[in-house]
């Protein structure tokens, strides 16, 4: 994953593929100016070729998944421009490996725009979904809602930060899934509340089958929110510089019948830092951790 800021202006010549065999470029660049977009260019040696990267940008379908533009090992990025004048991009570029490149169920989608996925509709195959989110106009941490989420119970989903490897990721490395581990078991939820995200890249790994949903620029504030369902699951992270608050999910009760709920918490704090939750019903309230 490359920041198009990071390039070198005044006519460098920026490599961009060190392999031997061509790999593939995605780019969203959603709040990036058409003038400085159009003065950069990706050129291969080989065949003559070259694209600009406000031609790049447009590569996309209809549904907003993105298509690649393939490169060689001649291939190299360069521009007029000053690095002053790069220096103001907000997009990013990602590169796919040769396996990525040939797989007909790895999918790059530009959440910079509204889209709807539907994944149902191909059966129980294993996908890889990354989605990137360029859209700074509007939303300054690049926010991104997942929202209207429907999924097979035969099915696994898993969700990452950043990109994907061709390599599988750690144990536990993923921020959600569902079904989700409790109490050593696996705990599948048929309905997953609407949540937010506010990274630049994030990808799903799903297996033996994806799941449909909805994708929109912009942010959802959980705290206050309702659940949609008895049985239900979500996803809360707090954008990085936020400042500490406590976020109350109001949860959908049906009193002929007994429940429970709970939190899985992962990430990092500072020295001293904690996070708690807590269960309030009525004017009791439970401290869990």
């Amino acid at each position: 994953m490359l920041n198009l800021r990071d390039f070198k202006g005044g006519n460098t010549r920026n490599r961009l593929n060190y392999g031997h065999d061509k790999v593939g470029v995605y780019m969203s660049a959603f709040s990036d100016s058409v003038d400085l977009l159009s003065n950069m260019y990706i050129i291969s040696d080989n065949n003559a070729t070259h694209v600009s990267l406000n031609d790049l940008k447009a590569l996309r379908m209809v549904s907003n998944e993105l298509v690649p533009y393939p490169i060689d090992n001649t291939t190299y990025l360069t521009s007029s421009l000053s690095d002053e004048q790069i220096d103001q991009l907000t997009g990013v570029m990602f590169i796919c490996s040769v396996k990525q490149l040939g797989d007909i169920n790895f999918h790059v989608k530009d959440a910079s725009y509204p889209l709807t996925t539907h994944f149902l509709n191909y059966g129980a195959a294993d996908f890889t979904i990354l989605f990137l989110n360029t859209n700074v106009n509007q939303f300054s941490n690049q926010s991104t809602t997942i929202s209207q989420w429907e999924q097979n119970s035969g099915s696994s989903v898993y969700l990452y930060i950043g990109y994907p490897l061709d390599q599988p990721e750690e144990e536990n490395s993923h921020v959600f899934s569902n079904p989700m581990k409790f109490n050593g078991s696996d705990m599948f939820f048929p309905n997953v509340e609407k949540f937010a995200l506010t990274d630049v890249s994030f990808y799903f790994r799903t297996f033996k089958g994806g799941p449909n949903f909805k994708v929109d620029p912009g942010f959802f504030n959980v705290d206050g929110s309702v659940t949609t369902a008895y049985t239900t699951t979500g996803f809360y992270s707090k954008p990085v510089g936020e400042a500490d608050s406590t976020k109350t999910i109001n949860t959908s009760r049906d009193t002929k019948y007994s429940g429970f709920t709970g939190a899985n918490i992962i990430g990092f704090l500072p020295n001293g830092g904690n996070v708690t939750y807590t269960e309030y019903d009525g004017d009791q309230s439970v401290y869990v951790a």
